[in-house]
């Protein structure tokens, strides 16, 4: 947590400090760009990043067609953030972790530059897909990754052959994966949250959007419960493990707290300047990100214990 905070401050400085002056918006969401452009080029599709003239970001038009945009947060070093403070909190010997921890940001990387030219070609080939490619595969693509390098990470200690598991455990977790990805799918319909527009593009203009922050907190609680209990239904299905389950339940009640108080102190006190922080604090509370960090974890806990 400390190391996440630590790089989550240095990050805002760097947002802070970047004028756009010769890379536009900033240098790592400007060589994203280029590197997409270029790749995009090289597929056949004659592509532009140009800047955009009303916001921060760079706009991907393909064969004069303006399909997608990049800003910030779509350079990748905020899931770079999480990645890295993983695998320093469940660090091996100093020139493996190194090692790993370099290997792994540049594999994330290019992940991201790859996703980024993905989802423009489909952009351009089916614009009406636009919500969903959004909404589920873009975030789908990069979370994965993560999760796979952590769950690598965590596995290498290992020399155990694991069984097989009954088909009953992978429908199970078919079904409650399905249901995380619905709660996604179908939050515009499901909750009531006027940031979900607001941080796609608004954040660069006003500090915060109109807002019932009663209503609003209210949905945001049904959210985290919601992915909450389907996260304990996951882990439970993967461990079959009582304690693992009971400390989940734990670590959740503990992090909501700590969460929906910074929570409430944004959103009653919205300032332009604090978007990065609330909108990372955002994402753990209705976002399943909590259980991506406990998966590897307790698949760690595992491993070392069965080696003992």
């Amino acid at each position: 947590m400390l190391v996440y905070l630590s790089l989550s401050v240095i990050y805002k400085f760097y947002l802070q400090f970047s004028d756009g002056s010769e890379f536009y918006p900033d240098y790592f969401t400007h060589l994203v760009g280029e590197q997409s452009k270029d790749l995009l080029n090289t597929f056949g599709y004659a592509t532009e990043m140009v800047p955009h003239l009303e916001e921060p970001s760079l706009k991907v038009i393909i064969g004069n067609v303006y399909v997608a945009r990049v800003i910030e947060g779509c350079n990748g070093l905020s899931v770079l953030i999480l990645f890295i403070s993983f695998i320093v909190a469940f660090s091996g010997r100093l020139k493996a972790t190194l090692l790993y921890l370099l290997s792994g940001s540049v594999i994330i990387y290019v992940v991201n530059v790859l996703r980024i030219v993905i989802l423009s070609i489909w952009l351009y080939k089916y614009p009406e897909q636009s919500e969903f490619l959004h909404a589920v595969v873009f975030p789908a693509i990069i979370y994965g990754a993560v999760f796979l390098l952590w769950i690598f990470w965590v596995n290498r200690f290992s020399k155990l052959n694991q069984k097989m598991s009954k088909p009953v455990k992978y429908i199970l977790l078919f079904i409650l994966i399905t249901v995380l990805v619905l709660i996604r799918w179908f939050e515009n319909e499901l909750f009531y949250d006027p940031y979900l527009t607001f941080f796609h593009n608004d954040y660069l203009y006003i500090d915060s959007p109109r807002r019932e922050v009663l209503k609003l907190v209210a949905f945001t609680v049904l959210r985290y419960v919601l992915n909450g209990l389907v996260s304990l239904g996951i882990l439970y299905v993967v461990f079959k493990d009582r304690n693992i389950i009971k400390f989940s339940a734990l670590v959740y009640a503990m992090a909501f707290i700590i969460l929906i108080c910074g929570y409430l102190y944004f959103v009653i006190n919205p300032k332009q300047t604090d978007y990065y922080f609330f909108f990372n604090l955002r994402r753990f509370l209705i976002q399943p990100v909590i259980l991506i960090l406990l998966l590897p974890a307790f698949y760690y806990y595992k491993l070392t214990k069965g080696l003992k």
